[in-house]
């Protein structure tokens, strides 16, 4: 799976120029697609833990790519000084990524994160992390 939608547009300098509303759109799509495909990938998750083959597939198909696009976007805005600089980008990138499965994905195997309705778990995460990540001083004021 290569970049695809606002991460490849971000990645490929055709992006917003606001790098808020980028961010945010990025964040919002990835929400999406694991929401969308979330019963395939805990299925793809379930085998993996016995089938090596799934695992790559997981892995080194699906989740590599996006985590080094995501780490490649969250370095350059970084360098750019758009984004906070983080102790590691990589990391960040996976806590990015682990932070909008747990919310579109992994909350409905939680007692009290499954009530949590669709719209308020995008919201949620994407707000935290956009605020954690976005310097304060690029955050639209309506939104701090």
């Amino acid at each position: 799976m290569v970049p695809f939608g606002a991460l490849a547009e971000a990645l490929s300098g055709r992006g917003a120029g606001d790098t808020a509303a980028e961010f945010e759109k990025i964040l919002r799509e990835l929400f999406e697609l694991e929401s969308r495909t979330r019963e395939a990938a805990d299925m793809l998750e379930r085998s993996a833990r016995e089938l090596p083959e799934m695992a790559d597939l997981l892995n080194a198909g699906i989740r590599a790519p996006v985590l080094a696009a995501l780490t490649e976007y969250l370095a350059a805005r970084a360098e750019a000084g758009t984004l906070r600089r983080t102790p590691d980008t990589a990391a960040t990138a996976r806590l990015v990524l682990e932070t909008l499965t747990w919310f579109a994905r992994h909350r409905f195997s939680d007692p009290d994160g499954a009530a949590i309705p669709a719209g308020l778990a995008a919201d949620t995460a994407v707000d935290a992390l956009v605020h954690a990540l976005v310097p304060a001083s690029a955050v639209p004021a309506g939104a701090r």
